[in-house]
């Protein structure tokens, strides 16, 4: 059962599947092998677990939503590393598939591969650095605003100075 109520796995096969066995069947842009591929891990990882989270959300049982909450810190976690190589992976051949099974691993009921991969490494990690990085939050928050404040300063003396012809403060 998926966590959002109802068994949508066969959806998710169905969606996936489609623009890899009938790439015909989409738009003129998405014919590619590839971008099919792409298009069927974008409906994997995100249209299919929007529209359950929106399901969990709706029904308000904190035993629906949790799953999703796990989904989507162990998601963003890969497209951080994926941004991160995103250079080297053009050149791994079939890259896109394992990208679309991985996404089918992490979203499917049967594997469950979310709540394995938070609950075997993200929580742990998290958990054991959680004050150093609230302290590096918070930190960076106060940097933060302190060199915007400078940016404003020195961007009204420039106003100051450029636009009203005014002497320099």
């Amino acid at each position: 059962r998926s966590p959002a109520g109802g068994d949508h796995t066969k959806d998710v096969w169905h969606l996936c599947a489609l623009p890899l066995v009938c790439p015909r069947s989409l738009p003129v842009p998405f014919n590619e092998p590839l971008t099919s591929c792409a298009c069927s891990s974008s409906v994997a990882s995100f249209l299919f677990p929007i529209f359950a989270s929106y399901k969990a959300l709706k029904a308000g049982d904190p035993s629906q939503l949790t799953p999703w909450l796990m989904y989507w810190v162990v998601l963003s976690i890969a497209l951080l590393i994926e941004s991160w190589l995103g250079w080297f992976l053009f050149f791994v051949p079939f890259y896109s598939y394992a990208r679309l099974l991985f996404m089918l691993y992490l979203v499917l009921p049967q594997t469950q591969g979310a709540r394995t991969i938070y609950e075997e490494y993200v929580h742990p990690r998290l958990e054991e650095n959680e004050a150093a990085i609230e302290e590096f939050i918070a930190s960076a928050h106060e940097r933060l605003k302190a060199a915007g404040m400078e940016y404003l300063k020195r961007a009204i003396e420039a106003v100051r100075v450029n636009v009203l012809g005014l002497p320099p403060s």
